[in-house]
């Protein structure tokens, strides 16, 4: 599938890339293979315009994970990020607590 690209709504970090002046003018599937779990996926087209214009990712910034796995490492990143304010609100209580230091270290 090809997709038309539009690189004015490319973010102000991607302008400035070497690269942007050369962007060709449409999106086509990029087919990978997750790095984590090795299944064979797509990038599609129009995601990729979803990502680099109207959610201003950085334009080399590529997909390496499935959106299974990537959904599963945002998931464990958001656990980790309450476990952490949970500490930063009392770090002498926390580290005191086996029950939250085997929590963190899970």
């Amino acid at each position: 599938m090809k997709v038309p690209l539009n690189k004015e709504e490319y973010s102000a970090e991607s302008k400035r890339s070497i690269g942007h002046k050369y962007l060709g003018d449409e999106y086509k599937d990029i087919k990978y293979n997750c790095s984590k779990c090795k299944k064979k996926t797509v990038f599609p087209a129009i995601e990729q315009k979803k990502a680099y214009e109207a959610r201003k990712e950085y334009m080399w910034a590529k997909r390496f994970l499935c959106d299974l796995c990537w959904r599963e490492m945002r998931s464990i990143k958001s656990e980790l990020q309450e476990i952490e304010n949970r500490y930063c609100e009392n770090k002498a209580k926390s580290v005191q607590s086996k029950e939250f230091l085997f929590e963190w270290l899970e």
